[in-house]
């Protein structure tokens, strides 16, 4: 959806595009925390619904364009993968200051133990809504800063959505909370992007 934003926007206001894409998003984010809320009852049962709204979303942007169709990003704008770096610096860095301020250790109750968390008074439904909303605005934001690397098509987001599933499986395994265990995804992403690369590039 980011990508699609940066076709409409890149050349005429790419400061509108980036916040509309990312205030889109976040109100995306909401609707997908609500249906998990009201209809979800653990990680699997999320992870079916996420599946769902992508399928929804995709749809949506199939009946908009038409079926088959593919739109080029043209921009003169060259240092696209250097903000894509940033980005990840940015989002890193802000994991880090949530994780080593006073609510981290909330954050970690919220990701080992739904349960304990609000035995200890952590509001568990609105970090999950936060989590929800900003990382869909972060996608988002990635998806209109890579949008001029390949052609768009509904389908777009599929390959890196199935990707993202296979590391937190794999990351899930290590059984990691905090800024160790984004540590641990990032080093995943990087061995699975040199793998696939290496085998079909």
């Amino acid at each position: 959806m980011g990508a699609y934003f940066a076709y409409y926007t890149l050349e005429s206001n790419v400061a509108l595009g980036v916040v509309a894409a990312i205030i889109t998003a976040f109100f995306l984010g909401a609707i997908l925390y609500l249906l998990i809320k009201k209809i979800g009852n653990g990680i699997f049962e999320a992870t079916i619904i996420s599946l769902g709204f992508a399928i929804g979303l995709e749809e949506t942007l199939r009946i908009i364009h038409g079926k088959g169709y593919y739109l080029i990003v043209e921009s003169t704008i060259t240092d696209w993968e250097a903000m894509q770096a940033l980005l990840l610096v940015v989002l890193l860095s802000s994991i880090f200051a949530a994780y080593s301020s006073r609510i981290g250790i909330r954050i970690k109750f919220v990701e080992d133990d739904e349960f304990l968390a609000k035995i200890y008074g952590v509001n568990y439904d609105k970090y999950s809504f936060l989590c929800i909303t900003l990382t869909s605005s972060a996608i988002a934001l990635l998806g209109f800063l890579s949008s001029t690397s390949q052609a768009l098509y509904p389908g777009i987001g599929w390959i890196p959505l199935i990707a993202g599933i296979i590391i937190a499986a794999f990351t899930a395994l290590f059984r990691s909370v905090g800024f160790m265990h984004y540590g641990k995804i990032v080093l995943l992403s990087f061995a699975y992007s040199s793998l696939v690369a290496l085998l079909f590039g």
